[in-house]
């Protein structure tokens, strides 16, 4: 791999052996902690390893730029202070390949490869939306017709097989859905740049429906590559079969790091969590599917606006991210029920970013919500990872908006069921 930076501002990457090769243009004041490219997975990333290299600590940013170097790199340090010569990495002149630090986590802010990100079209009308007022205590927030504490009025969920997911009802009613800045800053979380996406918080109002109360596991996975999932035509969108090719797995499947039955999938694309969810209606006949990210936020934070699942407060102890975790996925509900959400969903916060079915916006001007399965339209994830800090944890982050057919070794999913079931409806 060979990295070159112009000081006008355009940094180019090359990726050899792959003959791809990326041209994106950044301003030279732009942080190191502002770059990530994706060819599969991050170039520029932490807790990872590079074909040939070592993994790199927790705790440093890694760069391979040739076979004989390896440069550990400040995340704040600008780009334009980086200077190729001769192979060797000059930052601010002085060569530096193990310059240690404490990374933010790298949020993906350039574009698609050579260009520009694609630009969303506006909205024609916004799905219920209220811009959120300023709010100084909880007593000002929405109040549900059924509220998270009262289980005992809420229906409960049984399952038909045992490789259908455990679920969680969430009643209806409205809820916050965004940031409030400065509830954030509050709580002691520092406003980032790349926090605007969340903007403005404002209230959404959605029907009864059930979440999966952990992420898809293995061994729930399992089923589906066993039932045929990766031949069936009928489970895949159009774009997702076209994308699927010859695939019969995920991309680490047989990684042991990853692979314990009651760990998190990973390494699954959108299309492939699709595809499982319809498979997963076949199978049981219930409507299975991605929850759309309005749904995935109010299972996580309830109704009240909440940072993280169990309040304003951030305990690490609550959650399998980078501060205390073990720098690899953990079996789900490792962390239940400290780090559950009012609902009782695990591992909301940390553990793997989850697909929602929703295609990605750069904010909720306008937002549309749009969950159309079609087309090849990046979508959102959400909740944090085991490599992540505590400001993505948050139940109101998001990832900035991937191609459906990345497939992480840190991302995975969960299901919705949008549909009461008939038999359940009289336990309400």
């Amino acid at each position: 791999m060979t990295l070159s930076f112009d000081l006008t501002g355009q940094v180019t990457f090359s990726v050899d052996g792959l003959n791809l090769q990326y041209t994106i243009t950044a301003p030279p004041q732009a942080t190191v902690a502002d770059l990530a490219l994706f060819v599969g997975e991050n170039i520029l990333k932490p807790l990872d390893v590079y074909d040939g290299y070592k993994p790199l600590p927790p705790d440093e940013i890694g760069l391979a730029l040739r076979s004989d170097t390896e440069a550990i790199l400040d995340p704040a340090l600008p780009l334009g202070a980086i200077e190729l010569m001769s192979g060797d990495v000059l930052v601010a002149n002085v060569p530096a390949r193990r310059i240690r630090v404490i990374p933010p986590p790298i949020p993906r802010l350039l574009g698609h490869g050579e260009g520009e990100p694609e630009t969303q079209e506006p909205a024609a009308e916004p799905r219920l939306r209220e811009v959120a007022p300023e709010r100084e205590s909880a007593a000002e927030e929405p109040q549900q017709e059924d509220e998270p504490g009262r289980e005992h009025e809420r229906p409960t969920w049984e399952r038909r097989y045992p490789f259908e997911p455990e679920m969680v009802f969430v009643p209806a009613g409205p809820f916050w859905m965004g940031s409030d800045r400065r509830r954030l800053e509050r709580a002691g979380v520092e406003w980032w740049s790349w926090f605007e996406s969340e903007l403005p918080q404002h209230q959404v109002a959605l029907p009864d429906y059930w979440i999966g109360q952990y992420p898809v596991t293995n061994a729930q996975y399992r089923a589906f590559i066993e039932g045929g999932g990766y031949r069936t035509r009928a489970y895949w969108t159009e774009a997702g079969w076209g994308w699927k090719g010859d695939r019969t797995q995920p991309r680490y499947w047989n990684d042991e790091r990853y692979s314990g039955p009651q760990q998190p999938v990973v390494g699954v694309s959108w299309y492939e969590a699709v595809a499982y969810c319809r498979w997963l209606s076949e199978a049981t006949g219930r409507q299975y599917k991605l929850p759309s990210e309005a749904e995935w936020e109010k299972a996580a934070r309830g109704a009240d606006g909440r940072i993280w699942p169990w309040g304003d407060e951030w305990d690490p102890g609550k959650c399998n991210n980078n501060e205390r975790g073990p720098h690899t996925t953990t079996p789900v509900g490792q962390y239940s029920p400290a780090g559950d959400s009012p609902y009782g969903c695990a591992d909301m916060a940390g553990n793997v970013w989850e697909w929602c079915a929703t295609k990605w916006e750069p904010s909720y001007e306008g937002y549309r919500g749009d969950d159309d399965p079609e087309g090849d339209a990046s979508r959102v994830l959400r909740g944090g990872s085991f490599y992540n800090y505590a400001r993505f944890a948050r139940c109101a982050s998001r990832l900035w908006n991937l191609d459906p057919v990345y497939h992480l070794r840190n991302g995975g999913f969960r299901v919705g069921c949008g549909a009461l079931p008939i038999s359940l409806r009289s336990g309400s």
